[in-house]
């Protein structure tokens, strides 16, 4: 692989799941999971590359460091009126396998705020945008079913979180779930064509056994869920399988995603600092457009 037509991380080291591209300073940068303890999925932290014309790109080394037991999994960055870019992720403590949500800002993200909510043992990968329409912050942020006990929790869902200042979030809504039990749900993101917003969401199919139709099969029902929506049309269904227990084979990647011409949920007055739910995309609310800025992938 060439390391100038690539961003690519040094020989022997492991990346994935970009989080974020912004222009600073006349270059494009870029920050996506990085480790230094290759191969395989461990020790995560965030790295970061650079390039002048999105061909040809430059390691520029460790944004964010595994630290202290805890990796750095999926988020997003924003920039904000100061001009900086700001940095939201999920910390994910191995001795305990709890995740909490971190906003992480100045100039080389060393400055870090408090927790963010929500935490617990499935929460992460926190999508941020500032939303034009109603003029503040909005976070979606995965709460999956869990990798292992999967048969014994809730379905897959997003929890809606807005702020004004970035630092104070309040629980606005939530979004799902439209999947069963064992279909998780990661890394949010919404993104905007036009006046039509979609709602990207990667699956991950755990219950196994080679059922690749599955998953497809609840994406038809949302397809159909969404065309007797006004103005909701489905932008993709495609599967993600665990490859470990799907021995024929199947899709190893892809997201689902449900475009709306409606608003996140605002919550109005019936938001509250947990637990407080409104209708979602598809959902047949219709609450007027919205047009959010997006900032991840």
């Amino acid at each position: 692989m060439s390391f100038d037509f690539h961003a690519s991380p040094p020989p022997g080291e492991w990346m994935n799941d970009p989080n974020g591209l912004a222009f600073q300073n006349g270059r494009y940068r870029l920050w996506a999971q990085h480790s230094e303890a290759a191969p395989g999925f461990r020790e995560i932290g965030w790295g970061s590359w650079s390039s002048s014309d999105l061909l040809h790109w430059r390691w520029d080394g460790v944004a964010i460091p595994y630290n202290e037991g805890c990796s750095v999994y999926s988020g997003s960055i924003a920039a904000t009126e100061t001009g900086l870019v700001d940095a939201w992720f999920t910390r994910h403590d191995h001795s305990g396998n709890w995740q909490t949500q971190i906003h992480a800002v100045g100039p080389d993200w060393t400055q870090t705020s408090a927790k963010l909510p929500p935490e617990g043992r499935n929460c992460r990968d926190p999508f941020v945008f500032f939303s034009a329409a109603t003029q503040d912050w909005v976070m979606l942020v995965a709460e999956p079913c869990d990798w292992n006990d999967w048969a014994s929790e809730a379905a897959s869902h997003l929890t809606v979180w807005r702020s004004t200042n970035r630092r104070s979030w309040l629980k606005k809504g939530t979004i799902g779930p439209w999947h069963p039990p064992g279909v998780m749900w990661e890394v949010p993101a919404l993104i905007e064509f036009g006046d039509v917003q979609a709602l990207i969401v990667s699956l991950v199919d755990r219950r196994g056994g080679g059922r690749d139709a599955g998953v497809v099969e609840e994406h038809v029902k949302l397809r159909d869920f969404c065309k007797r929506r006004r103005n909701a049309v489905l932008v993709a269904h495609v599967a993600r399988q665990d490859p470990g227990r799907v021995p024929r084979g199947g899709l190893d990647q892809g997201s689902f995603a449900a475009a709306h011409k409606r608003d996140l949920p605002t919550g109005g007055d019936k938001g509250a600092r947990a637990g407080a739910t409104d209708p979602g995309p598809c959902s047949g609310n219709d609450n007027g457009g919205a047009h959010a800025t997006s900032s991840r992938k």
